[in-house]
């Protein structure tokens, strides 16, 4: 999955390199696969990573709202994923 941030200046920050459990998928599964992930303990996992992407909103707020109030490092450009923290672009 890839996110980017559009700051109130019009610059844009990307986030990426992770990955998203699909509800839809999710929902999709037959009872016996769902038995499997509830018995192993993955069940749980899903639901606390479901539970925190409602934070994500939020969180590329503030990413954004940091960025713009930090001068970007020298040589970096608001579309090269840079954060502008000096920290290496995200992909």
């Amino acid at each position: 999955m890839q996110a980017t941030v559009t700051l109130p200046t019009g610059g844009r920050r990307s986030l990426g390199g992770f990955m998203v459990v699909g509800r839809g998928r999710l929902k999709a599964f037959d009872d016996a696969a769902l038995a499997g992930i509830a018995r192993s303990g993955e069940l749980e996992l899903i639901h606390l990573h479901l539970h925190s992407m409602q934070n994500f909103a939020g969180m590329l707020k503030r990413i954004g709202a940091r960025a713009d109030s930090v001068p970007a490092p020298a040589g970096a450009a608001p579309e090269d994923g840079g954060l502008g923290d000096g920290a290496p672009p995200v992909h």
